[in-house]
């Protein structure tokens, strides 16, 4: 579905989940070349910036976080002089939402709106490493009081936070490494840019880096945790094992005694009167002995 909007010195073409028709429209219309297609097609497409030698014609792809906690989205901006198409997909209601928001009343030129597009696809990643920041914090803070449940409960929260952040973390590389590229481009491109561009695309450049950082600092900090619940899992696995061997120990206890006075032959003491209290009684005395001794000789202090 194409949606047109009209600012003061260019106009845009918005395009979500551009369909087959979509195409054939932009195509005929506005002349755009196949290969741009094939971005848009690939929702796994890298994040990259083809810069045209001027400003006046451009390509910039960049990963924007979905609804999906899990995944992430390219954004495809293609400029063509005074032309500005935006391909999105339906899971990325917010960008779509700021655009809408943005264009309403803009003013400035077709780059410093697509810095300001780029600027906020890292503040919503910085966003986003905040939320998962607070979430490791309150686990972390739960770790001197844990119980067996909160144990395995915490170690799954860990699991589904670590898979999210190695799926921003790349998708933060790649935008860092497409930002990087645009300030690194050409400098008579970039001497051309009014200053308040430059001063906006280094403000970017600094918020991608930022973000770079937010993320890989939450990936130090998930790996640490796994390790600790690791270890506490391994722990009480190794208290279960313990428990059962040595009760599974004790108990062998009366089945030694009782199976010899199981047995078809004659025993001392066998046909005595209270013989079955005497074989009672000295299981529970041997029992408790054991029990009394591996409580104070392997039980860890």
């Amino acid at each position: 579905m194409i949606k047109h909007y009209q600012s003061v010195q260019f106009n845009i073409a918005l395009i979500e989940d551009c369909t087959p028709e979509d195409r054939h429209i932009l195509q005929e219309k506005f002349d755009i070349n196949q290969y741009v297609f094939d971005y848009i097609d690939d929702e796994y497409e890298l994040s990259r910036a083809e810069l045209m030698g001027n400003e006046a014609q451009a390509l910039f792809v960049m990963r924007f976080p979905t609804n999906d906690p899990f995944t992430a989205q390219p954004l495809t901006i293609l400029l063509d002089h005074h032309q500005l198409f935006l391909f999105v997909f339906h899971h990325m209601d917010n960008l779509t939402q700021y655009i809408k928001n943005t264009i309403s009343d803009y003013n400035d030129n077709s780059i410093n709106f697509i810095l300001k597009l780029i600027f906020h696809i890292s503040a919503e990643y910085i966003k986003l490493c905040t939320s998962l920041s607070q979430n490791i914090k309150q686990i972390e803070q739960t770790t001197n009081r844990l119980t067996q449940h909160s144990n395995i409960e915490n170690f799954q929260r860990i699991i589904l936070i670590d898979r999210q952040i190695l799926g921003i973390k790349t998708d933060i590389l790649d935008n860092l490494r497409c930002v990087t590229d645009i300030k690194e481009a050409e400098p008579d491109d970039i001497r051309t840019l009014p200053s308040v561009d430059r001063q906006l695309l280094h403000r970017t450049h600094i918020e991608t880096q930022q973000a770079s950082r937010m993320v890989r600092i939450l990936n130090e900090r998930t790996t640490q945790l796994r390790e600790v619940y690791d270890h506490l899992l391994a722990n009480r696995l190794n208290n279960i094992m313990r428990f059962l061997t040595v009760w599974s120990l004790l108990f062998s206890i009366p089945n030694i005694i009782s199976s010899f006075y199981g047995m078809n032959i004659h025993l001392p003491f066998a046909h005595f009167r209270y013989i079955w209290v005497i074989l009672f009684l000295i299981p529970v005395i041997v029992i408790w002995i054991g029990y009394t001794y591996l409580k104070h000789n392997y039980t860890t202090k």
